[in-house]
């Protein structure tokens, strides 16, 4: 029950009790009975005045008390929510933080394993070459002088005679000369690798045609520049015994190359031939089955 309620019920109770009596029915005193009335009524009406005073006063002091414990009472619950906020706050600023240090682990990871990967590639290419012919078309077994440089009195011919595979080349009374340029960076070589001076091998097959035929080899070692830094050659007579078929048998040449400096990168190949009798026709030197390889 609030103030207002109590202080009512409270005056509702004097009044039922008769000890207030409401201000509409109580007269003020007629100035004109002082000298019609008699000292007894005079005494009579203010004792009854008295006693209204002090019941008004036990009144108003009751209604005072109960208004000040109310408002004390709502001040203390305001303060408890104040606090329950400011804990809330706290909490998510250090969950952030702790998210952006796990991002910067994992870009290390992924650069070191590009580039150790790489490294290997360049060198399992490089040992798959060695030891292999590095000439196009050696034997002529396209049926043409496909990949070579080539002159007009160069020719292929089909036989059972030649030293391998199907085909061979055939020389008449002018002279053929072929040639190629190995470019060995472009072929798969490291320049590392060249720069290590590996053993450089060639050789070349020839057989004479009836009678004693000339034949010819060069090859060159050149730097990036092609310039020569190595080179072996031969210009001969083949060692037939006379006018006849029975001695044309096939014989090999052949150089190795060692200790010729750093930078290669390019091996110039070129053999040739003629025949001596200067027959009309191909009566002249045969070739076939020519090499070119880096020794590992």
């Amino acid at each position: 029950m609030d103030a207002v309620s109590k202080l009512g019920f409270l005056i509702f109770s004097l009044y039922a009790l008769g000890c207030v009596q409401p201000e509409s029915s109580m007269s003020p005193p007629d100035p004109t009975s002082d000298t019609g009335g008699d000292s007894d009524a005079d005494s009579d009406s203010d004792s009854d005045s008295d006693s209204d005073s002090d019941s008004d006063s036990d009144s108003d002091s009751d209604s005072d008390s109960d208004s000040d414990s109310d408002s004390d009472s709502d001040t203390d619950t305001d303060t408890d929510t104040d606090t329950d906020t400011d804990t809330d706050t706290d909490t998510d600023t250090d969950t952030d933080t702790d998210t952006d240090t796990d991002t910067d682990t994992d870009t290390d990871t992924d650069t070191d394993t590009d580039t150790d990967t790489g490294i290997d590639t360049d060198t399992e290419m490089d040992t798959e070459l060695f030891d292999k012919n590095l000439l196009v078309n050696s034997g002529a077994e396209s049926g043409n002088m496909n990949g070579w440089n080539a002159g007009s009195s160069c020719e292929v011919e089909q036989s059972t005679d030649s030293h391998s595979g199907d085909w061979q080349v055939i020389t008449s009374y002018t002279k053929c000369t072929r040639s190629q340029e190995l470019d060995l960076v472009d072929i798969g070589f490291a320049p590392a690798v060249l720069d290590g001076q590996p053993t450089v091998y060639v050789e070349d097959w020839f057989k004479e045609h009836y009678e004693k035929d000339d034949y010819s080899i060069k090859v060159e070692l050149r730097n990036a520049s092609h310039a020569t830094i190595d080179s072996w050659s031969l210009n001969e007579t083949s060692s037939g015994s006379g006018s006849t078929y029975d001695d044309d048998v096939w014989f090999k040449v052949s150089h190795t190359f060692t200790n010729y400096g750093t930078g290669l990168r390019f091996i110039y190949f070129e053999d040739g031939g003629e025949d001596t009798e200067t027959w009309n026709g191909n009566y002249g030197i045969r070739i076939d089955d020519a090499w070119v390889s880096i020794q590992n």
